[in-house]
Protein backbone atom coordinates (compact mmCIF):
# COMPACT_ATOMS: atom_id res chain seq x y z
CA UNK A 1 0.00 0.00 0.00
CA UNK A 2 2.89 2.06 1.59
CA UNK A 3 4.50 1.68 -2.22
CA UNK A 4 1.19 2.33 -4.62
CA UNK A 5 0.85 5.65 -2.44
CA UNK A 6 4.46 6.68 -3.62
CA UNK A 7 3.58 5.66 -7.33
CA UNK A 8 0.23 8.06 -7.08
CA UNK A 9 1.91 10.70 -5.49
CA UNK A 10 5.05 10.70 -8.13
CA UNK A 11 2.40 10.28 -10.76
CA UNK A 12 0.36 13.69 -9.18
CA UNK A 13 3.86 15.60 -9.03
CA UNK A 14 4.84 14.62 -12.66
CA UNK A 15 1.29 15.64 -14.28
CA UNK A 16 1.29 19.22 -11.63
CA UNK A 17 5.28 19.49 -13.04
CA UNK A 18 4.04 19.04 -16.82
CA UNK A 19 1.20 21.25 -16.33
CA UNK A 20 2.96 24.15 -14.31
CA UNK A 21 6.05 23.77 -17.51
CA UNK A 22 3.24 23.97 -20.19
CA UNK A 23 1.93 27.40 -18.17
CA UNK A 24 5.54 28.77 -18.14
CA UNK A 25 6.22 28.34 -21.67
CA UNK A 26 3.10 29.29 -22.89
CA UNK A 27 3.18 32.37 -20.95
CA UNK A 28 6.76 33.09 -21.67
CA UNK A 29 6.01 32.77 -25.38
CA UNK A 30 3.48 35.29 -25.15
CA UNK A 31 5.50 37.86 -23.17
CA UNK A 32 8.56 37.21 -26.30
CA UNK A 33 6.18 38.08 -28.93
CA UNK A 34 5.03 40.79 -27.66
CA UNK A 35 8.46 41.95 -26.85
CA UNK A 36 9.53 40.89 -29.85
CA UNK A 37 7.06 42.77 -32.15
CA UNK A 38 7.77 46.11 -30.19
CA UNK A 39 11.38 45.62 -31.30
CA UNK A 40 10.18 44.73 -34.43
CA UNK A 41 8.19 48.13 -34.59
CA UNK A 42 10.75 50.07 -33.38
CA UNK A 43 13.52 48.74 -35.47
CA UNK A 44 11.24 48.80 -38.98
CA UNK A 45 10.70 52.62 -37.31
CA UNK A 46 14.52 53.20 -37.27
CA UNK A 47 14.87 51.41 -40.86
CA UNK A 48 12.31 53.94 -42.42
CA UNK A 49 14.53 56.93 -41.11
CA UNK A 50 17.50 55.99 -42.95
CA UNK A 51 15.66 55.16 -46.16
CA UNK A 52 12.51 56.87 -46.09
CA UNK A 53 11.85 56.01 -49.47
CA UNK A 54 11.44 51.86 -48.85
CA UNK A 55 7.71 51.20 -49.48
CA UNK A 56 8.85 47.35 -48.06
CA UNK A 57 9.90 48.96 -44.73
CA UNK A 58 6.24 50.27 -44.54
CA UNK A 59 4.50 47.25 -45.50
CA UNK A 60 6.42 45.14 -43.07
CA UNK A 61 5.85 48.09 -40.17
CA UNK A 62 1.91 47.72 -41.97
CA UNK A 63 2.12 44.24 -41.11
CA UNK A 64 3.62 44.42 -37.58
CA UNK A 65 0.49 46.88 -36.54
CA UNK A 66 -1.99 44.29 -38.33
CA UNK A 67 -0.68 41.88 -36.43
CA UNK A 68 -1.54 43.92 -32.57
CA UNK A 69 -4.81 44.42 -34.38
CA UNK A 70 -3.81 48.10 -35.05
CA UNK A 71 -5.81 48.53 -38.00
CA UNK A 72 -6.21 51.94 -38.45
CA UNK A 73 -1.99 52.37 -37.87
CA UNK A 74 -1.49 49.62 -40.20
CA UNK A 75 -3.59 50.94 -43.10
CA UNK A 76 -1.70 53.98 -42.57
CA UNK A 77 1.76 52.14 -43.26
CA UNK A 78 -0.06 50.21 -46.46
CA UNK A 79 -1.07 53.59 -47.90
CA UNK A 80 2.49 55.19 -47.79
CA UNK A 81 3.63 51.72 -49.06
CA UNK A 82 1.31 52.12 -52.28
CA UNK A 83 2.18 55.37 -52.45
CA UNK A 84 5.87 55.00 -52.87
CA UNK A 85 5.27 51.56 -55.09
CA UNK A 86 2.59 51.79 -57.09
CA UNK A 87 2.80 48.19 -58.05
CA UNK A 88 3.22 46.75 -54.97
CA UNK A 89 0.16 43.86 -55.20
CA UNK A 90 1.36 42.58 -52.24
CA UNK A 91 0.81 45.71 -49.87
CA UNK A 92 -2.88 46.64 -52.01
CA UNK A 93 -3.56 42.90 -50.28
CA UNK A 94 -2.48 43.58 -46.98
CA UNK A 95 -4.25 47.13 -47.42
CA UNK A 96 -7.35 45.12 -48.25
CA UNK A 97 -7.12 42.69 -45.49
CA UNK A 98 -6.87 45.69 -43.08
CA UNK A 99 -9.67 47.27 -44.48
CA UNK A 100 -11.64 44.06 -44.28
CA UNK A 101 -10.77 43.28 -40.42
CA UNK A 102 -12.53 47.01 -39.84
CA UNK A 103 -15.40 45.94 -42.06
CA UNK A 104 -15.12 48.85 -44.81
CA UNK A 105 -15.63 45.95 -47.11
CA UNK A 106 -15.75 48.58 -50.24
CA UNK A 107 -12.41 49.63 -49.68
CA UNK A 108 -11.28 46.45 -49.28
CA UNK A 109 -12.95 45.47 -51.92
CA UNK A 110 -10.81 48.70 -53.99
CA UNK A 111 -7.67 47.26 -52.41
CA UNK A 112 -7.74 43.97 -53.65
CA UNK A 113 -8.91 44.69 -57.13
CA UNK A 114 -6.21 46.47 -57.59
CA UNK A 115 -3.72 43.82 -56.38
CA UNK A 116 -5.43 41.39 -58.19
CA UNK A 117 -4.88 44.34 -60.86
CA UNK A 118 -1.31 44.54 -60.65
CA UNK A 119 -1.24 40.80 -59.80
CA UNK A 120 -3.73 39.07 -62.18
CA UNK A 121 -2.79 35.63 -60.85
CA UNK A 122 -2.60 36.41 -56.82
CA UNK A 123 -5.10 33.78 -55.46
CA UNK A 124 -5.18 34.99 -52.15
CA UNK A 125 -6.46 38.72 -53.36
CA UNK A 126 -8.80 36.75 -55.56
CA UNK A 127 -10.27 34.82 -52.12
CA UNK A 128 -10.82 37.65 -50.01
CA UNK A 129 -12.32 39.85 -52.61
CA UNK A 130 -15.00 37.33 -52.66
CA UNK A 131 -14.61 37.22 -48.86
CA UNK A 132 -15.26 40.95 -48.61
CA UNK A 133 -18.33 40.72 -51.67
CA UNK A 134 -19.98 37.87 -49.13
CA UNK A 135 -19.76 40.25 -46.35
CA UNK A 136 -21.00 43.39 -48.97
CA UNK A 137 -23.74 40.76 -50.00
CA UNK A 138 -22.83 40.48 -53.50
CA UNK A 139 -22.62 36.84 -53.29
CA UNK A 140 -22.82 36.53 -57.79
CA UNK A 141 -19.46 38.43 -57.48
CA UNK A 142 -18.06 36.84 -54.37
CA UNK A 143 -18.72 33.13 -56.50
CA UNK A 144 -17.06 34.48 -59.44
CA UNK A 145 -14.29 35.20 -57.18
CA UNK A 146 -14.00 32.06 -55.36
CA UNK A 147 -14.33 30.79 -58.84
CA UNK A 148 -11.17 32.29 -60.54
CA UNK A 149 -8.27 31.31 -57.43
CA UNK A 150 -9.53 27.68 -57.72
CA UNK A 151 -9.13 28.08 -61.46
CA UNK A 152 -5.41 29.70 -60.41
CA UNK A 153 -4.94 27.52 -57.65
CA UNK A 154 -7.21 23.98 -58.25
CA UNK A 155 -5.71 22.52 -54.80
CA UNK A 156 -6.87 26.14 -53.17
CA UNK A 157 -8.72 24.62 -49.97
CA UNK A 158 -9.81 27.80 -48.35
CA UNK A 159 -11.46 29.41 -51.83
CA UNK A 160 -13.07 25.66 -51.89
CA UNK A 161 -14.09 26.12 -48.27
CA UNK A 162 -15.51 29.64 -49.02
CA UNK A 163 -17.50 28.38 -52.12
CA UNK A 164 -18.85 25.42 -50.53
CA UNK A 165 -20.42 28.02 -47.78
CA UNK A 166 -21.27 30.32 -50.42
CA UNK A 167 -23.19 27.78 -51.87
CA UNK A 168 -24.80 26.01 -48.70
CA UNK A 169 -26.20 29.53 -47.95
CA UNK A 170 -27.89 29.86 -51.06
CA UNK A 171 -28.70 26.21 -50.58
CA UNK A 172 -26.81 25.69 -54.23
CA UNK A 173 -25.89 21.83 -53.67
Amino acid sequence: METERKRKSGWYFFVLFGVLAFFLITGSHQLYSQSSNKETTETLLQAIKTTPDNAGLYNKLGNTYADKEEYDKAIEFFLKAVEIEPKNANAYYNLGVAYTNKMEYGKAIEAFLKAIEIEPKYVNAHNNLGVAYTNKMEYEKAIEAYLKAIEIEPKNADAYYNLGIEYATRKEY
